[in-house]
């Protein structure tokens, strides 16, 4: 019979709805039956395309035993950690004091209150490699709840009482100097793998903010050696399993060293940041292969995770069949048999295949090391490639998470503003412009924004997440892609309207910060304030750097106000540990930096003034902000663009560093010329 979670729109929790374990959603419910029944709450925190998450479920969730146990002795509440990052963000902090390490599943064990007393992450349920099993656990965890209840309070307090420090207590001190980028640089080098790219020895994660970090270091300072970590480090990505050579994208990070072996989970989140810096790297060293990296990112976005509705799903699983990776692997026997002998040889010569294969007797697809194709060659491997990209679509493939998140949904939406322009691709700009409509309309209730919504989801909207910060400051950043990429003044409107609504939601004015939970959320056991960067920028980074740009661009002295405060109270945070703060380091780049601004004077639709925006985007300069004004009164509205106009009734770019102008101009090779 099914449990509560049968009522449930998400994709994970819905995964759970058979178990035999009495599962509650996290709500006034199950809180409130803890409390009456004075049991501690086992919360497992997990999401849809989790391989071990689902390791788990079949090994304790699905067993009576465990089940019997956990119903007998707990309120059960189970957490879609990408629906509720606030409850992640607090228990996995939680779990990294208690145990060193975090990660999902998450497993933690609370107060009837929701204090944690003891947590850790995948538990097998028999005790096995020293790893303690899930029914000896739940076991003595009983007991000790019982029989030493003073001891756990004490505990939990105590935990609660770190936590509080660690995510809502900031110290204010002096704003970072300039020392504070020698030191991540340093860090960053010292950790960089000169032989596979990449930072650390495995698992290896792709790190897009660190090498973001490291562009913005390379272009203030001209440090080679930066931009050739970049560089190194995403060639190799690309030739190695964690890139799907046959469909497109990035699984989510390599078990190894190497790039080869991957967690085949893929994440909306990874790819919509990778083919932003992807980009950033073409349009840095001009090496086409970075183009064609981004591209197949983005066409694998459009092909596979893109709704009808015109926003885009969250992520895609790892398992088909109940198998890891058996979507993406091959044999060598199928491989020829598709592609015939011809082909088939050709695509020997470039990526490595074997009888034996290379994981669980069949083969990742990886690209050999030292090998360097022509243009045209790649026109060739592509053709051969799409023969098994059909070939594969005949399989069962992995589950779609079709939730739509609007903060994940807001990097896509950013990075193909950027790829339109840039490929001269109208249909990305296309897709932007739909999915951010989409966005707007399909995640606002009663004018605010939600955290996610589904496919289809017409109704019951009041039942879902409200925003966080990171949605809306994600959003509001890739409106003002869209606005630097179009010129039209509306997304520069759109954007203002949800930046004071995520000032007036999350800025505390007494504790001069941001927090990551609207101040209408339902209360937890604390209002989480992470700083710290991760895989994504944290909400906070981001919306640090929106304001930067809108003060920028409008000259509002309230942006500048709150951005002064906010640093003060962060500075302290990201000085002790500059490269866990990768965003906040690129955002204080500019925030130190001369202002540059490009000011185009012209009909965002006029042919001239779009050749103008297209010139001002194709050049790497992170701290340029593109202001555009239709016309003379338009223009008027904001000081940066006030009494310039056009020259010659044409469209008329003005290049000011530090607000003064160099001479304005309507000719392409002129502003070609002013931006080098």
């Amino acid at each position: 019979m099914p449990n509560r979670l049968q009522f449930e729109t998400s994709s994970y929790l819905l995964q759970h709805k058979d178990n035999p374990v009495d599962w509650y959603p996290w709500n006034d419910e199950a809180l409130n039956k803890a409390k009456l029944e004075k049991k501690p709450i086992f919360l497992s925190v997990g999401y849809s395309s989790c391989h071990w998450c689902h390791v788990m479920e079949k090994e304790s969730f699905e067993d009576l035993e465990v089940a019997e146990l956990l119903n007998k002795n707990f309120i059960n509440i189970k957490v879609d950690r990408e629906e509720r990052p606030d409850i992640d963000s607090i228990y996995m902090a939680s779990v990294q004091i208690i145990s060193g390490q975090g990660g999902w599943p998450m497993s933690v064990f609370l107060t009837p209150e929701g204090k944690p007393f003891y947590g850790g992450t995948y538990f097998p349920k028999n005790s096995r490699h020293g790893m303690p099993g899930f029914l000896d656990l739940i076991k003595s965890l009983s007991d000790i709840y019982s029989n030493k209840n003073e001891d756990v309070i004490k505990s939990s307090e105590k935990l609660t009482a770190m936590l509080k420090i660690q995510l809502e207590e900031k110290i204010k001190s002096e704003k970072p100097d300039s020392k504070i980028f020698n030191q991540a640089l340093e860090s960053l080098k010292s950790e960089y793998d000169d032989i596979h790219g990449g930072f650390g020895s495995f698992p290896k994660f792709p790190q897009p903010l660190l090498h973001n970090l490291l562009l913005n270091i390379w272009n203030e300072h001209s440090d080679q050696e930066s931009l050739k970590i970049v560089t190194k480090s995403l060639l190799s990505m690309a030739k190695g399993g964690i890139y799907d050579q046959v469909g497109g994208g990035f699984h989510r990070y390599s078990t190894d060293s190497e790039w080869k072996v991957p967690h085949f989970e893929k994440m909306l989140y990874d790819n919509s940041l990778l083919s932003y810096l992807y980009l950033d790297c073409w349009k840095i060293t001009k090496n086409i292969r970075f183009k064609e990296i981004s591209e197949n990112i983005l066409e694998y976005l459009n092909k596979e995770m893109l709704s009808k509705e015109g926003s885009f799903f969250s992520s895609q699983d790892a398992d088909s069949e109940g198998i890891e990776g058996k979507f993406f692997v091959w044999s060598r026997k199928e491989i020829f048999k598709t592609l015939g002998k011809k082909d088939a040889d050709k695509f020997s010569e470039v990526f490595l295949v074997s009888e034996e294969g290379n994981f669980e007797g069949m083969n990742i697809i990886l690209e050999r090391r030292n090998l360097n194709l022509s243009s045209n060659e790649r026109k060739e491997i592509n053709q051969i490639l799409n023969k098994l990209y059909k070939q594969r679509l005949k399989r069962i493939p992995p589950e779609t998470d079709k939730k739509i998140i609007t903060s994940w949904n807001s990097l896509a939406i950013k990075s193909f503003a950027y790829a339109g322009i840039l490929l001269d691709r109208k249909d990305f700009i296309h897709t932007a412009i739909k999915a951010a409509n989409n966005l707007l309309e399909s995640n606002t209730y009663k004018e605010n924004l939600l955290r996610s919504s589904y496919e289809h989801q017409n109704s019951n909207k009041k039942n879902n997440s409200l925003g966080f910060l990171e949605d809306y400051s994600f959003l509001i950043d890739a409106l003002l892609e869209i606005y630097q990429v179009s010129g039209e003044k509306i997304w520069l409107e759109k954007a203002l309207i949800q930046t004071e609504k995520m000032i007036h939601n999350f800025w505390d004015e007494n504790q001069n910060s941001f927090y990551d939970t609207s101040k209408f959320s339902n209360s937890l056991i604390l209002r989480p304030s992470v700083l710290q960067d991760n895989v994504v920028p944290s909400g906070s980074s981001v919306a640090w750097r929106i304001l930067i740009k809108l003060f920028s661009i409008t000259n509002d002295k309230r942006y500048k106000l709150i951005l002064d405060k906010f640093l003060s109270t962060t500075s302290n945070q990201i000085s002790r540990l500059p490269t866990s703060h990768a965003y906040w380091l690129s955002s204080l780049n500019m925030y130190y930096s001369k202002p540059l601004h490009l000011c185009i004077i012209g009909n965002p639709k006029d042919k001239n003034t779009k050749e103008l925006l297209k010139i001002g985007n194709k050049f790497y300069k992170p701290n340029m902000m593109i202001i555009t004004a239709s016309n003379n009164s338009e223009a008027n509205n904001l000081d940066i663009t006030n009494k310039k106009i056009m020259l010659n009734k044409l469209p008329t770019a003005y290049l000011c560093e530090n607000f003064s102008c160099k001479k304005p101009t309507n000719l392409s090779e002129e502003l070609n010329l002013q931006l080098l």
